[in-house]
């Protein structure tokens, strides 16, 4: 019979290369086995990381998003606070337009009967000419009042034509008529001013 391969200990017999074979081999596998579990542990730490990143990037993502529309928001209340100005800035430009208007009319009203007061002649003129007089100053004091009306009508309209480029050719030619209404009504006050 042979002997077997390895010397023999003090309490047994030496492992044969069979042996130490499947011991390196289970070894070697113990060991592949701690290299997974370890790449295992860091994928799922780069995972975990990787999930925390996201949800922070989510977050910073759904605040830049919140902040988005609260800055829309808020450029909507502006525009609407805009439009409201410019309504009012309208109405008080109808309502200049209607002042002037009036005042014109009060204006060729005073100025007509001034004509006609003065065409007839009472026997004495003196009371006729104070009260034609007073009625030139008061008409000089409107038609000086309805000029300013008209060069602040000129000027919304010039304002308006600025905010509104489509319709800047409407508002220029208001203003235009505006201004040539002013100066009618200087040539008007210069008149009874003298």
């Amino acid at each position: 019979m042979g002997r077997m391969e390895g010397t023999p200990n003090a309490g047994g017999r030496a492992p044969s290369w069979r042996e130490r074979l499947a011991d390196q081999r289970e070894r070697d596998a113990d060991q592949r086995d701690a290299l997974s579990d370890q790449r295992e542990r860091l994928t799922g730490e780069r995972e975990k990381h990787l999930d925390d990143l996201a949800r922070e990037v989510g977050l910073l993502s759904a605040g830049r998003q919140q902040r988005a529309y609260e800055t829309l928001a808020r450029s909507r209340a502006a525009l609407e606070a805009s439009r409201d100005r410019l309504d009012r800035g309208e109405a008080a430009l109808q309502r200049a337009e209607t002042s002037a208007t009036r005042a014109q009319a009060q204006i060729d009203r005073a100025s007509a009967q001034s004509e006609r007061d003065l065409a007839r002649q009472p026997p004495d003129p003196r009371p006729q000419i104070e009260r034609a007089n007073a009625l030139r100053r008061r008409l000089a004091a409107a038609a000086a009042q309805l000029a300013e009306t008209q060069d602040e009508l000129a000027h919304i309209h010039d304002e308006l034509a600025d905010r509104h480029p489509q319709q800047a050719s409407e508002h220029h030619r208001s203003a235009d008529q505006a201004r040539q209404a002013a100066r009618q009504a200087r040539e008007t006050e210069r008149h009874f001013s003298d």
